[in-house]
């Protein structure tokens, strides 16, 4: 892990105070894809900053290119402070895999965290589902390794405000 990715972890402790609760399960000791409502940019950091350090060290983050690799500092905290997988939603290259980069990932033992609306959604449960969550967990679960992260970060830092909200 970078530098970049011990200051994420603080900041979002520190302002959200981020920490694993595990309900009939402890820390998943094989891969694993979390899913869970994307509420907010600081989402992906708390669920990630959440988890414990061998678990953090193998689980990367999905990310949306068109957003986070717009330009050199998004890249930058994504891919070196996260170690995200970037994903092009476009759709415009006929025949382009956009699951590709996540499949390539998931061979390589990586976990990952998904967000399977494909974009922010202000409620507390998940909007509709993208079949992408589907078509992974369809390939690759070979064994009981499907966690789900159901509450996420709507009470804590709502789309419209710049502060965590009490």
């Amino acid at each position: 892990m970078s530098w970049v990715s011990y200051v994420l972890i603080g900041l979002v402790r520190t302002l959200v105070g981020a920490a694993a609760r595990y309900i009939d399960s402890g820390p998943c000791k094989g891969q694993a894809i979390y899913f869970a409502n994307h509420s907010s940019h600081i989402d992906t950091i708390a669920l990630w900053s959440a988890l414990p350090h061998n678990e953090r060290l193998r689980t990367r983050p999905v990310a949306a290119m068109d957003y986070w690799g717009h330009d050199w500092l998004r890249r930058y905290i994504a891919v070196k402070g996260l170690n995200a997988v970037l994903i092009n939603r476009s759709h415009k290259q006929v025949g382009a895999d956009p699951l590709g980069p996540l499949r390539e990932a998931l061979k390589q033992g990586d976990s990952l965290i998904i967000f399977p609306e494909g974009t922010r959604h202000p409620e507390r449960l998940p909007g509709p589902f993208k079949s992408g969550l589907y078509r992974l967990a369809r390939h690759f679960l070979m064994s009981p390794s499907f966690r789900s992260i159901w509450r996420t970060c709507t009470a804590v830092c709502r789309k419209v405000l710049c502060f965590p909200s009490p």
